[in-house]
C-alpha cells in the first residue's frame, strides 16, 4: 500500500470527532492509551504490532521489555494449556501472520504472538460455546473488535459459514482493524470502510468473507438482524452509559435465534456487578472461567465467558442479587465449584438451578449477617467470608477442603484466593505448586526469606 493512502487514513482517524451518539464516548483508561498514538505515522502503522513501537497497547497485549515479554508469553502458554479443553485441536490449525512487525514465538508446532494466543483462547471458547448451533450462513456483529485478530482466526480457521462480519470500534482502533484485515483478506473481502478505500488493498485469493467497518456514531444505522454478536474484553472497559446503550442496541438487532458471545468481567473500571451491563434482559445459556488464573496474577481482572440468547416473553424475572453474587464468586475463581457442585456441568447466571439458588441464598445470608453459623453449609460460610474479606475459621476450612474434589472443583485462582484467608496445609502446598508453575513470586516473610537464601546459595554456586 502506498504511503499517501496510509497518511490519508491516519489523518481521517485522528480527526474523527466524537458525534452526538450514546455509543461515542471514551473511558478515561482508553483516553490514556489513545494519547500514546497521537503521533502515529505511516512508518509506525506499518510496524504497529512490534512491541517496541507501543502502538497496539491495549489491543495486542505486548510488552516492549523483551525479558518481561518472554516471561509473559511463557506464563500465558502455561495458563492456556492448563485451562482450555479442546484447545490443541484448534491450536494446530492457527498460525500468526507475521505482518506489521508482529513477533512470533513457538507454541508447540505453531508460530504465534502473545496476542495471537490470547485471541486463540477466545476463538476456542467461541467454537465450544456455539458448536452445532449454526447450520446456516451467519452474519456477525463484533463490538470493540480491536485490530481484528479474533475475526481473522474465526474467518480463516473455524467451521462457521460466515457471510458478513461487521466491526464497530473507536476511530483509532478501527483504523488498525481496517489496515490489518484489509491487508489479509484483500479488497474483494472489504465492503464498507471508514478510513481506507477498497482499492488501497491488494487482491487476495481464497477468502469470501465480507467485512464492514463502522464508527460508533454509525451504530444507529445498523438495522439488519445478526445471528452472532461478539464482544471480548471491551464492554468491561466502557463507561456505564455506553455499555447500557450497546446492550439495548444488541437486543434490537439480535435475531430471534441468535447468540451473544461475551468475554467480560463482572468487575472492572465502571462495572461493579453483572447487572451494570444489563445482562438480566437476556437468557444466559453458558458461563465459564476460560482460565485457571489471570495472566496478570490473582488480583488481576477475571473475564468470564458468557453466552446469551433472547429472553422469551413470559420468562421469570431475573433475580439480580443472585446473578451478581454468582459474578462475585466467579471473579474469586469459584466458577468450577458452582458448576460441578450445583449445575450438573452447565451454569446459568440468569436462571440458576434450584440447588444453586438455595446455596446462593445461604452465601448471601453470610454476607449480610442474617444467619447464624448453624444455618448454612460450611461451603457457604467459606465463600461468604471470602466475599466479605474475612478470615475463615480453620475448622470450617478443614471441612470444606476435605469435601472437595480438588482437581475438578477448584481453579488455581480459587486456591490463591483462599490462601489469603487461611493457612491450611493443603492450600499452602497447592499455592506453592501454582506459583512455581507460573513463575510467580511467593508472598509473606517466610517466602521472602526463602528467596533470599536461595539467591545466596545460587551466588555461591556460581562463585569461582
Amino acid at each position: 500500500m502506498n504511503q499517501i493512502s496510509i497518511s490519508k487514513a491516519i489523518s481521517l482517524a485522528q480527526s474523527s470527532i466524537p458525534k452526538d451518539s450514546p455509543f461515542f464516548s471514551v473511558s478515561e483508561g482508553w483516553e490514556d492509551i489513545f494519547s500514546v498514538r497521537s503521533t502515529l505515522t505511516p512508518v509506525l502503522l506499518n510496524n504497529f504490532l512490534n512491541p517496541r513501537e507501543n502502538v497496539a497497547t491495549g489491543l495486542a497485549l505486548q510488552n516492549n521489555n523483551q525479558k518481561r515479554e518472554e516471561i509473559a508469553f511463557h506464563r500465558l502458554q502455561k495458563i492456556v494449556e492448563r485451562s482450555n479443553q479442546a484447545f490443541h485441536e484448534r491450536a494446530i490449525r492457527v498460525n500468526g501472520e507475521g505482518k506489521f512487525g508482529e513477533p512470533l514465538k513457538k507454541f508447540r508446532s505453531q508460530s504465534l504472538s502473545r496476542s495471537n494466543l490470547v485471541n486463540l483462547e477466545s476463538f476456542n471458547q467461541l467454537c465450544i460455546a456455539c458448536e452445532g448451533y449454526f447450520n446456516k450462513k451467519i452474519n456477525v456483529l463484533e463490538i470493540g473488535g480491536g485490530y481484528g485478530e479474533l475475526a481473522r482466526q474465526t474467518i480463516k480457521y473455524s467451521e462457521f459459514d460466515i457471510g458478513s462480519w461487521h466491526f464497530v470500534d473507536l476511530p483509532q482502533n478501527l483504523l488498525l482493524a481496517e489496515f490489518y484485515l484489509g491487508s489479509i483478506f484483500g479488497k474483494d473481502g472489504v465492503g464498507k470502510t471508514c478510513f481506507f478505500k477498497k482499492e488501497d488493498f491488494d487482491t487476495v485469493e481464497g477468502h469470501s468473507a465480507h467485512l464492514n467497518f463502522y464508527l460508533p456514531s454509525e451504530v444507529d444505522n445498523l438495522t439488519d438482524k445478526f445471528d452472532l454478536v461478539i464482544n471480548t474484553y471491551s464492554l468491561q472497559e466502557m463507561r456505564l452509559d455506553v455499555v447500557q446503550s450497546y446492550l439495548q442496541k444488541i437486543n434490537s438487532v439480535l435475531s430471534s435465534d441468535g447468540l451473544i458471545f461475551s468475554i467480560n468481567s463482572p468487575k472492572k473500571w465502571d462495572i461493579k456487578r453483572y447487572s451494570d451491563y444489563g445482562f438480566q434482559e437476556f437468557t444466559n445459556v453458558y458461563s465459564v472461567m476460560h482460565r485457571q488464573v489471570p495472566p496478570g496474577g490473582e488480583r488481576a481482572t477475571v473475564p468470564i465467558v458468557n453466552v446469551f440468547a433472547k429472553r422469551m416473553d413470559g420468562s421469570p424475572k431475573v433475580d439480580e442479587r443472585l446473578m451478581n453474587v454468582i459474578g462475585e464468586l466467579q471473579v474469586l475463581g469459584f466458577c468450577k465449584f458452582l458448576t460441578r457442585r450445583f449445575c450438573n456441568g452447565r451454569l446459568s447466571i440468569t436462571d440458576p438451578s434450584p440447588s444453586l439458588i438455595s446455596f446462593l441464598n445461604q452465601v448471601l445470608g453470610v454476607i449480610d449477617g442474617s444467619r447464624t453459623q448453624d444455618d448454612y453449609q460450611c461451603a457457604a460460610l467459606v465463600l461468604g467470608k471470602i466475599i466479605n474479606g474475612e478470615d475463615i475459621p480453620e475448622s470450617c476450612v478443614n471441612t470444606f477442603v476435605e469435601s472437595l474434589d480438588i482437581v475438578t472443583e477448584l481453579s488455581d485462582l480459587s486456591v490463591l484466593v483462599m490462601r489469603r484467608y487461611s493457612s491450611h496445609k493443603v492450600l499452602r502446598k497447592l499455592e506453592n505448586n501454582i506459583r512455581n508453575e507460573y513463575l510467580w513470586p511467593r508472598t509473606g516473610l517466610i517466602f521472602k526469606a526463602y528467596n533470599f537464601v536461595k539467591s545466596i546459595i545460587a551466588h555461591r554456586v556460581k562463585a569461582p
